[in-house]
């Protein structure tokens, strides 16, 4: 933690002809939002916010959902499994009887997530049917049938790497790139990324090396920043063996930072 702002404190002023003799602090705030409302006498302690995130789900208890995800839109079911062979020994699963729009959002990530719109997730995933949907969203708002945001990733059956928008529930799709249809129950990574009007997106197997392509390079009509997720949309049992994070132009990590 740095002290990078003062504002607004009062200074004690002695008798006259004496000067200033101190500065008179009413109250002292830690925030990391520079544009705090503050009054006089406040100082305001401007906390640095990291810009990379992981979890391998190690730290959550087996057996339970994990009690720092938020569902803000469709709502899945979702569990702490042990996996020996996971990076943590734990996998998260999402389980799915049928299509929906179901966002899952890291609590952890939430505050600087809707202070930079620059953001780069990578998820090591595995899903039980080729049908499977497993996508991301990035600069996500809104509620239940009114979603806005991009949604890059793997599509189901339909053999492609593609971007979703989600536009007030309206859902476009505005490009696409040929893929093979996965193998269920092996392990892929996903990283995608939205950085200034750009979005990228790569899908590959987790036994290969990360390519230097993108299987899509497009455009973004998305600025603001706002939700980052993971975002498995079709009837199917899909888990998780680490998410990462990256804002503000740092790359998601694929281990602790």
């Amino acid at each position: 933690m740095h002290i990078r702002v003062i504002q607004d404190t009062m200074l004690a002023q002695g008798p006259p002809g004496e000067g200033v003799q101190g500065i008179g602090i009413r109250r002292i705030i830690a925030s990391t939002d520079p544009n705090y409302p503050l009054e006089d006498g406040d100082l305001l302690i401007l906390v640095d916010v990291p810009t990379q995130y992981f979890t391998d789900f190690s730290e959550y208890s087996t057996g339970v959902a994990p009690s720092d995800w938020s569902q803000p839109w469709a709502v899945a079911t979702l569990s702490i499994v042990a996996d020996g062979a996971a990076t943590g020994g734990k996998v998260l699963r999402c389980t799915k009887g049928s299509s929906s729009r179901s966002l899952l959002a890291w609590d952890g990530v939430a505050a600087v997530s809707s202070q930079y719109a620059d953001v780069e997730i990578v998820y090591k995933w595995r899903a039980s049917a080729t049908n499977a949907s497993v996508r991301t969203i990035l600069r996500g708002s809104g509620s239940a049938g009114s979603e806005n945001g991009q949604a890059p990733g793997y599509h189901s059956n339909g053999q492609l790497i593609l971007s979703y928008t989600y536009t007030n529930g309206t859902v476009n799709f505005p490009s696409s790139n040929d893929a093979p249809d996965i193998v269920p129950d092996t392990w892929y990574i996903t990283r995608a990324q939205a950085i200034g009007s750009t979005l990228r997106v790569r899908v590959w197997a987790a036994a290969d090396p990360e390519p230097g392509t993108w299987n899509i390079d497009t455009a973004t009509t998305f600025a603001d920043p706002g939700y980052v997720g993971l975002f498995p949309f079709e009837a199917a049992t899909t888990e998780y063996d680490y998410v990462g994070f990256g804002f503000n132009g740092d790359p998601a990590p694929t281990e602790a930072p």
